[in-house]
């Protein structure tokens, strides 16, 4: 009861002739089977997860660059001689991301696109139920 490997023989092949050898395991090559199946068919579904992730996470940079938007507010300032003042102050919003700078800002929220959207793929990949046959 043993299985020998040969080169010109795929892995599931070994197994399959090593079921043959042994009375009990002919019905483990059945399960071996399967689940090579299921595997295969996993690894093909979570291709395909990874590239309509990284066709997402590009389609939503592109957007991104239009979505940043500019407001003001009043806050209270101090001079030099310690009289304090209102001044008008620009910040800038997308999304979640809040900031003064409108570089830092867009690119908080290109890192969050991306980062949310590759880990939801991640997530959504090794949370698929088996594939039942």
């Amino acid at each position: 009861m043993y299985a020998e490997q040969t080169s010109d023989l795929p892995r599931k092949s070994c197994i399959f002739k090593m079921s043959l050898q042994g009375g009990n395991l002919a019905k483990l090559d059945f399960i071996f089977s399967v689940h090579m199946c299921a595997l295969s068919e996993s690894i093909s579904v979570m291709r395909m997860l990874a590239e309509q992730a990284e066709k997402n996470v590009a389609l939503a940079l592109k957007e991104a660059d239009d979505s940043i938007k500019e407001h003001e507010h009043e806050e209270g300032a101090y001079d030099q001689y310690g009289e304090s003042y209102v001044r008008q102050r620009t910040f800038y919003s997308c999304g979640s991301s809040v900031g003064y700078d409108h570089e830092e800002v867009l690119l908080t929220h290109k890192f969050m696109i991306t980062q949310l959207t590759r880990r939801s793929a991640f997530l959504t990949m090794f949370g698929l139920p088996p594939v039942s046959g």
